[in-house]
This record gives structure tokens, C-alpha cells and sequence, in this order.
């Protein structure tokens, strides 16, 4: 059953994966699954009030006749006067009826309203606008309200909370912090793993229980950002700035006066002499009166010097210095590695991150910024990365920070694993909204599932999550990474020809632009698949229109998808990948020696063995061309293309007879994406068929890759081509 990716948020809410502990309140369950009773009423309801409104219409039309009829035809005989049974005279009768009336159908509408809005809306309801990454208020039922309650650990569910050391976080000058304290808490790990609104929220609460609390003013102010992913308004400059003065005034000790002179000089310059504006991670430029990103930085390190031993403050002197570069943290051009981490500000984040986790191994906010700092390199970072992911998958604080656990699993190829913390990120972000409260980007976590999914090859799981085709339009801007991948593309990696070219077909012309390069691309590939006469002539027509979308694609992104972001969606280069596929294809099925020509019953002459064409060759051409455009995109996991496009390389290199140079583009691709199925499918293909040629290395290194990679990999996997798209 396919959920979509609003319904897969709610599915893994009530399945229980592993600890959660953000779960919905007691009695949540029993809500949820009463949401019918709700709806049901309202839909009755609804119908009440259309049968009187019907009732109205039929004595409004009553009431014209009797005007028409009567002598005169004066207006005023209706509902002035009319003679009743005995002779009585009854005046307003069929006025007074009318509003009594009309006042039922429009309680019954309301009342229906209401119903509705006691179920959980949350997965039916669209975003706000795709820019906002879903993080807008849409993601809460109307009417929800969060009561500043504690939350999972820190509201005594059970699971231990991770706290930092009493001086200064336990305590304010000297006074516990009590219920204050529980709520400060749970804001700071909020806003740990970058979710803004609700670490604000938390603040905020904090503040009201304790109003004399330093620290909840210092983390409100620091719940309005920005941090590497976001950036930060005028609007919410004057606001934090508010919160850092109140900080100042309450500040107790050397610590607390230390954080909050920190948070004033960020928000408010003048108070530390700091100058000019700065970019953020959207690449739009920021409160003109923030501070430059540097100079916080400096200032946050000469405060962590101040406190050598807090580890909280060497995390945040580090977030400081990768905010100086958001997400580009490696020299270009060069293999990335530790030494060709950049000078600066990315050197010094990792310096602080060294000095933070030596204080304290399981600090959230370090060990979620060393995950960032790492994951780009060979293996997701190595050892170190990989104790950081376990480290969080296990504290499950937060459904962000789990979730970065899985980065760190995506990119070492333990996709079981990026499977397991994504599933129990997805869970706390439905815990989250059943408490009336935002999760961050979930979609984000739905589509690293997806991911680890179709790498792991296990297409119904990635299909059970993907976008479907009524949603393409409407989430285009925030798709591939941020959102669930298209069901379309999904059905095409995987061969599934019906479905893609039902999803396909449900895409309007006047859908987004990039939902149309999406839907053209996939009715290509399946027209192209069809054993009928005249396919060729189809897929070349929907590559043409393939192409015309691709033209009214917004060159510089839209929203927050802006170039210079790193959340830019670079759609155009996706689409000229897109259609360079459609036209090897299309070059593929013109060889009949590709095997390309010939999908089912189709009848097919092959021509010579390891004797390739000029159209098989110009297929190599165009996905060379392919691989490169996708290797030019910038460092984004989940990946930005649904289709690692190196094994449609290989797949021609091997319909043409060359098993070596197959095997050779396969043990590269094994590089950036370790463990595939599909590629280690395919590289024991080229094995077999370069047979005494020492092609794809020891039969043993290869079987215990094989067994690897298939380890999790669903039975109907097994039989899809290395790549459909060109031999489906």
C-alpha cells in the first residue's frame, strides 16, 4: 500500500520502532484511532446542513411563484401577510421559518467544522508553502495549542536526558531551575537539532515558569538562529535582540553574563562593535544589523577559552565556525579528505568539536555537527562518525539528531541501519504533532529512507513513501531531498512500467515545471519500455516535452531553493540529466545488438557480440556527459537524482562486450555509494563475463560483497536489469 509522503510520517507513529522518546501523550493512541467518530459526525453534520439549505432553496423558489401569482404581484404580500387556517392572520410566518432555518444550517456547518478539526489533520494537510522545508504551522491541526508541557525524557517518560554539568546549566546564580529548568532543557536539545520553532516555544515556556531565568532568556534568543541551515529575518533579529537584553539584566555568575553578552553582540552590533551583514545558509542576505558570521565566531571562541572546560560552549563556539561557510566545508577540485578540509572556519569547527566531545563524548549539538563536518568523506566519515551515529541513534532526543545518525549510515552503505533511524525519526516527528508541535523537515527523513531503501534494493519500501503524483505539482520546488521522491521515478528505477506511467499520466500541463520534467521523463522511459510499434516515436515526443519544461524552469531557484543555498534543488541540471537518459535510450533502442530493443516478447536480431554501433557509442557519450552533471551537483544526502547514473554506464558497457570497463566504472561507483545492490549485482556480472581476466577483483572479496549488499534486498529486486532505464 502506497502512503504518500504526508501519510508516512503517521504510519510510523503507530508502529513503536525502538525507544521514542518524544511519544504522544497517554491516551493519544485511543485518539487517534477514535478519529473516525469525528469525522464521521462531521460528514453527517455537513449533510444536515445541505438538506436544510436545500429545504431553504426549495421555499425561496415557493415564494417567488406566490409573489408571481398573487395580485399585484407586490413583494410585500410574502411573508407580511397571509390568511391561516380559522382566518388568522399570520405576518412574518415564512420569514421567521427562514432565519430559524438558515441559523440551523449554518450551526450544523459549524459544529461540522469543529468536528473536523478534532482529528489529526496533520498528514492531509499540504504544507504551508514548499519553501518553508516543512516547518511551517500547517503542520499542526488548527485550533492546537501547545500547553508548555515536558516532553519524553524530560517530562519522566523513562528514557535518560542528557544534561550538561550543573555549573552553569543546572542552576541560575545559585537557584534551581525546576520546572523551568526541565522546559530550558528540552529547548536547548530542540535547538540542538535546528528545530527553531518549537526550541522557541520551549524557551518561552521556560521564561514563564521561571521569569528570573538568565539562561531561558540566553535560549531564546538563540531559538530565533541562525544555524547552517537557516538564516535569520529582521523581524526575528529585533526579537532575539529583545531576549539577549533580558538575558543581560537577569545574568548571574560569569557564565550566564558571558552567554548573554555573547547573544546581545550577535543581535545587536552595536553593543560589540561589529559591522557588516551577513549571508545565510538560503544565500539571500540577512538582518542587515545581524553581526558578520566571523566576528560571532571569534567572540563565541574567545568565550569558550574563557570556560575551557564546558563542553556546551565548545559545541557552540564550533556551530559559530561553520556558520562562517554553511555546508561547504571542503576545498573544490580535489579528493575531500581531513586534509583537504579548509582553513578557517571549517578547521576550527573541528577543533572545537575535538575540545567538546573530550569534555563530554555524548554532547547532542557536537556530535550532530561532527556528523556534518564528516560525512562527505570516504566512508561517511570513518570510526569517528560512525561512534557519533551510534551515539545518537541511541540517546533518540530528538527526531533531527536520530535522523543525522543516518547520514553517517547512507554514505558508509549500512543502509539497514539509515533504514532503522529514520523510521524512529519519522515516529518522534509524529509524537511531536500529536502534541501540537512542529517536527523539522520530516520529509527530510522520509526521503534518506527512501533512499537507503532503493540502494539497499527494496522497492516497496521506497514506493510506500514516495510522492505521489497529486502531490508532484504542489512539492516540486522542495523535491529529491528535502521531500520524498516521486513515485514515478521510483517505478522506473525499478522497472515497475504500469505505475510509472499512471503516475505520469495524473500530471497536468499546468503543473510545476519540474513535476512536468519528472512525469515526461518517466512516460518516456515506459513508452520506450512498451513492446508496441511506434514507441520510439513516443518516448522522442515526450523528451521533447521533457525539454519544454525544462525551459521554464526558474534558472536561479525558487523560495528558500535559491542558487548559493544548499538546498538549492538544481533543477535544470536534474533535467538535463533526465533527458541525456531519454536520449541514450532512444540511441539504445535504435541498436538491436543492445538488447535495449528487445523488453518481453519483443522479437530482436543481435548482431555481433562486443562489436558496439555508433548509436551504442553515442549512448556511452550521453551518459558519460550524465555521470559528470551529477557528480558537479553539490554535496547533498539524500541525493538530489533518484538514479545513480554510473551503473547505466555500466549496463551499455556490458551490452556491449566490455565486461573491464564495466567492472572498472562499478568499483567507482562501490566508492561513493558503498554496498549497492545494484552495483554489486552488476559488478558480479562483469566478473562472470570477463571470466579469467581478473575483472572485478577475488571471487571471495566479491562474494562477501555480494552477500553484503544483498543482505536486506527484497525478492523482486533481484530480477530488475542493472538499469532499467535503458534495458527495462
Amino acid at each position: 500500500m502506497a502512503l504518500g509522503a504526508r501519510e508516512s510520517l503517521r504510519a510510523f507513529s503507530q508502529r513503536g520502532r525502538g525507544a521514542e522518546p518524544m511519544r504522544a501523550p497517554r491516551g493519544a493512541e485511543a485518539g487517534a484511532a477514535g478519529a473516525g467518530l469525528p469525522a464521521a459526525l462531521a460528514a453527517l453534520a455537513a449533510l444536515a446542513a445541505l438538506a436544510v439549505l436545500a429545504a431553504l432553496a426549495g421555499l425561496a423558489g415557493l415564494a417567488v411563484l406566490q409573489r408571481r401569482r398573487a395580485p399585484g404581484g407586490g413583494a410585500a404580500e410574502v411573508g407580511e401577510s397571509r390568511r391561516g387556517r380559522g382566518g388568522v392572520v399570520r405576518r412574518g410566518g415564512l420569514g421567521r421559518w427562514t432565519a430559524i432555518s438558515g441559523g440551523v444550517a449554518l450551526a450544523a456547518l459549524a459544529f461540522g467544522g469543529w468536528l473536523a478539526g478534532l482529528g489529526p489533520r496533520a498528514l492531509r494537510e499540504p504544507p504551508a508553502a514548499p519553501g518553508g522545508r516543512g516547518r511551517g504551522s500547517s503542520w499542526r491541526p488548527a485550533g492546537c495549542v501547545f500547553s508548555g508541557e515536558l516532553l519524553g525524557a524530560y517530562g519522566g517518560s523513562g528514557t535518560s536526558a542528557w544534561r550538561p554539568p550543573p555549573e552553569p546549566w543546572g542552576a541560575s546564580g545559585g537557584r534551581e531551575l525546576g520546572r523551568g529548568g526541565g522546559l530550558f532543557f528540552q529547548g536547548l536539545v530542540l535547538r540542538f537539532g535546528f528545530n527553531l520553532p518549537e526550541a522557541r516555544r520551549s524557551m518561552k515556556a521556560a521564561l514563564a515558569a521561571d521569569p528570573g531565568c538568565s539562561l531561558c532568556a540566553w535560549g531564546l534568543a538563540s531559538s530565533f538562529g541562525p544555524t547552517i541551515n537557516e538564516g535569520i529575518d529582521e523581524a526575528g533579529r529585533r526579537e532575539a535582540a529583545e531576549a539577549a537584553r533580558r538575558a543581560v539584566a537577569l545574568a548571574r555568575g560569569p557564565e550566564e553574563a558571558a552567554l548573554a553578552g555573547l547573544a546581545l553582540a550577535r543581535f545587536v552590533p552595536a553593543a560589540g562593535g561589529w559591522g557588516e551583514g551577513l549571508q545565510g545558509s538560503s544565500g539571500s542576505a540577512m538582518a542587515p544589523e545581524l553581526s558578520s558570521a566571523e566576528a560571532f565566531a571569534e567572540a563565541a571562541a574567545a568565550v569558550a577559552r574563557r570556560f575551557p572546560g564546558d563542553a556546551t560552549m565548545a559545541a557552540l563556539e564550533a556551530e559559530a565556525w561553520m556558520g562562517t561557510s554553511p555546508w561547504r566545508y571542503y576545498a573544490e577540485g580535489v579528493p575531500k579528505s581531513l586534509g583537504s578540509l579548509r582553513p578557517g572556519g571549517p578547521r576550527r569547527a573541528l577543533q572545537a568539536v575535538d575540545r567538546a566531545l573530550a569534555l563530554d563524548a555524548e554532547h547532542p549539538l557536537a556530535l550532530h555537527l561532527l556528523v556534518h563536518l564528516l560525512e562527505q568523506l570516504p566512508g561517511g566519515g570513518g570510526p569517528r562518525c560512525r561512534a557519533a551515529a551510534d551515539v545518537l541513534l541511541r540517546q533518540g532526543l530528538d527526531s533531527h539528531l536520530v535522523h543525522m545518525a543516518g547520514h553517517h549510515f547512507l554514505r558508509s552503505g549500512n543502509y539497514a541501519l539509515a533504514v532503522e533511524a529514520n523510521q524512529r525519526a519519522m515516529a518522534l516527528d509524529a509524537g511531536l504533532f500529536d502534541r501540537c508541535l512542529t517536527p523539522y523537515v520530516p520529509g527530510h527523513n522520509v526521503a534518506s529512507l527512501m533512499w537507503a531503501a532503493m540502494l539497499s534494493g527494496r522497492p516497496e519500501l521506497a514506493l510506500r513513501h514516495a510522492t505521489p503524483a497529486e502531490e508532484l505539482s504542489e512539492l516540486a520546488p522542495a523535491l529529491q531531498s528535502v521531500w520524498p521522491y516521486p513515485r514515478a521515478l521510483v517505478a522506473v528505477r525499478f522497472g515497475r512500467w504500469d505505475e510509472a506511467h499512471s503516475e505520469a499520466a495524473q500530471v497536468g500541463a499546468r503543473a510545476h515545471p519540474f513535476a512536468r520534467v519528472c512525469a515526461e521523463y518517466a512516460a518516456a522511459l515506459a513508452a520506450a519500455a512498451a513492446c508496441r510499434e511506434g514507441r520510439e516515436v513516443e518516448a522522442a515526443r515526450r523528451l521533447d516535452a521533457l525539454r519544454a519544461a525544462a525551459k521554464e524552469l526558474p534558472e536561479d531557484g525558487e523560495g528558500e531553493f535559491i542558487r548559493g543555498s544548499p538546498f538549492f534543488l538544481e533543477a535544470r541540471t536534474l533535467a538535463a540529466i533526465a533527458a541525456l537518459t531519454v536520449e541514450a535510450r532512444l540511441d539504445l533502442l535504435a541498436d538491436p545488438r543492445s538488447g535495449a530493443a528487445a523488453p518481453g516478447d519483443c522479437p530482436v536480431r543481435l548482431g555481433e557480440a562486443g562489436a558496439p554501433s555508433a548509436e551504442m557509442a553515442a549512448a556511452v557519450t550521453r551518459l558519460e556527459r550524465a555521470v559528470a552533471l551529477q557528480d558537479g551537483i553539490e554535496y547533498m544526502e539524500p541525493e538530489r537524482w533518484y538514479l545513480p547514473l554510473r551503473n547505466c554506464l555500466a549496463a551499455v558497457h556490458l551490452a556491449a562486450g566490455a565486461p573491464a570497463r564495466a567492472a572498472e566504472v562499478l568499483e567507482r561507483e562501490l566508492l561513493d555509494r558503498p554496498l549497492s545492490a545494484d552495483a554489486a549485482r552488476g559488478l558480479e556480472r562483469a566478473a562472470r563475463e570477463g571470466a579469467g581476466d581478473g575483472t572485478g577483483g577475488s571471487a571471495e572479496a566479491r562474494a562477501r560483497l555480494l552477500a553484503a549488499a544483498l543482505h536486506d534486498a527484497e525478492p523482486a529486486a533481484l530480477g530488475v536489469p542493472l538499469c532499467p532505464e535503458l534495458f527495462g
